[in-house]
Formats: C-alpha cells, structure tokens, sequence
C-alpha cells in the first residue's frame, strides 16, 4: 500500500471479524499497514503488538494462544493464533514471528491463493488481492495448518456428543413431563 495522505493513522488497533491482514511497514509515522473489509488503516504499533493486544483484548495472552496451538497442532513454528475462538479468528505469520517482514494474515477471509510470477497473491472473500513475497508452497502449507487448528477447535470429541445426546434425551423427558401436566390440567377445565 503506497502511503496515502487520506489514510487514517491510529495509534492502536485491535483485530475485528472485518480484519483481513496485517502488514508491516517502515515509514516515521506507523509501522503497520492494516486491511479490513472494504478500508485501511496506518498504525503505529507493529504487526506482533498488534495481534498481542487483540489476544490481550480477548481475554488471553499471545504466549498461551500459542501454547494452546502448539499444544493442539504441534506446530511449533509458524504457529496460527486463535485470536478470538468466539468469531472464528485465527491468523497466521507468513514468516517467523520474530522477522521484521512478517506479515499476519487472517484466514477466514481468504478465498483463494494464487501463484502468478513465482510470488502468492491471496484473494479475499471480497475480492481484494494481496500479494506477498513469499512461496505459494509456504502459504498454503500456513493456511492448511490454520484450517487444521479450525477444525480442531470446532470439532465434537466423543464426550461432547455424548453429553449433548444426553441433554437432549435429559430435555425431551422435560417436555413429556411438562406436556402431561399440562393435559391434566387441561382435562381439569
């Protein structure tokens, strides 16, 4: 994104379901390019204290959302972060976190990836395309990963059906219950 003297600069940004990448940037004002649906914003906080604040403004920290990737995954490097489990957001590093040039991108909205001129562009839901230095080999191999963790965090363990199967049959009783005394209270009319 060439700077644009209409671009608002913020000092703090905290990622929403309308977020779709974090860039950063070296430039005396801001560090930090975001993208959301539709606008754009210069920050100055870098893509790392960006995703730490949102994992703090979501009630966790970055180190334990790792953790819990890691945890789940085995991912150790590269690891996605579940920013906020609630809204189904999880971004990931397109480099090694520790890298300047690592850029954060969220995966929900991503469309597609392409592969023209040996570089990725990503083409989101909305149709905006982003291009990004990096292999198309090692994007896909971030985004399958992230997707993994998704379905991880959002598939039924036996348990959890199990104790589903069991609410409902606990729930059903209720209503025969609740039907019948109401019959009968009917019938006493």
């Amino acid at each position: 994104m060439e700077h644009d003297k209409d671009t608002q600069v913020i000092d703090e940004y905290i990622i929403t379901e309308d977020t779709l990448a974090i860039l950063p940037v070296k430039h005396i004002e801001y560090s930090s390019v975001v993208y959301e649906l539709g606008e754009g914003y210069y920050v100055r906080q870098t893509p790392m204290q960006i995703i730490k604040a949102s994992c703090k403004a979501y009630h966790s920290s970055y180190e334990g959302r790792r953790e819990a990737t890691i945890s789940l995954t085995n991912a150790k490097y590269k690891s996605p972060i579940i920013i906020r489990e609630r809204d189904d957001l999880l971004a990931f590093p397109t480099i090694s976190p520790k890298k300047f040039e690592c850029a954060w991108i969220l995966a929900t909205h991503i469309k597609t990836i392409e592969n023209p001129n040996n570089e990725s562009c990503i083409i989101f839901n909305n149709g905006f395309p982003l291009t990004l230095a990096i292999s198309f080999h090692c994007l896909q191999s971030q985004l399958n990963t992230t997707q993994h963790l998704h379905y991880l965090l959002t598939k039924d363990t036996p348990e959890q059906k199990a104790a589903r199967n069991d609410l409902y049959v606990r729930l059903s009783q209720k209503e025969a219950e609740a039907l019948a005394l109401l019959k009968e209270l009917l019938d006493k009319l």
